[in-house]
């Protein structure tokens, strides 16, 4: 998604730089034309092997039907990346503090309810490392639904156990493999 474009939290691994992001090819061709300076083209690029070189045709002829189109995807990856950073620099201090103990996560639903459905996807996804959306929604499920309810749990995702104890869910993580 349009997150992955997003600088990676400190600590997290390399930082990625993405500074030609809102260059357009002919851009960045008339620049290095301008200065004589030798360019080379990417081989891989024209196979098909790959789905980015499967769906250039495609977009080249929404840009031929739509112009400013790449212009608009530009702007809106851009709005996401900034969403996206706001949420990092917003939720990820508590994140870290959490994932250090050995101890489960205790999450209070009330309180956790309470807050907006964008809120709360954002908080699963941000805190607690949900990264797909049925893993999102089957919590936010368990949360809403009337204790001693269905759904129940525990929920086993990826890389996490979630179970509601009570007025809390519980994260417990899990190591890779395990």
């Amino acid at each position: 998604g349009m997150a992955a474009d997003a600088p990676w939290p400190s600590g997290a691994g390399p930082r990625l730089g993405r500074p030609l992001l809102g260059v357009s090819r002919d851009e960045i061709l008339a620049y290095l034309q301008k200065r004589k300076i030798p360019w080379r083209k990417d081989a891989t690029n024209d196979e098909p092997l790959f789905l980015r070189n499967r769906i250039r045709p495609t977009l080249r002829r929404w840009e031929r039907w739509r112009p400013g189109f790449f212009a608009r995807m530009a702007q809106t990856a851009q709005i996401f990346r900034d969403e996206e950073e706001y949420w990092r620099r917003r939720l990820v201090p508590s994140r870290e503090g959490h994932r250090r103990k050995n101890t489960p996560f205790r999450l209070d639903i009330a309180p956790f309810l309470r807050y907006p459905i964008v809120e709360q996807r954002r908080r699963l996804r941000h805190l607690f490392g949900l990264v797909h959306f049925e893993s999102v929604e089957r919590v936010r499920a368990l949360a809403a639904a009337p204790s001693g309810g269905s759904p129940r749990g525990p929920l086993d995702l990826p890389g996490v156990r979630v179970a509601r104890a009570g007025r809390f869910l519980l994260f417990r993580y899990r190591r890779p493999g395990t």
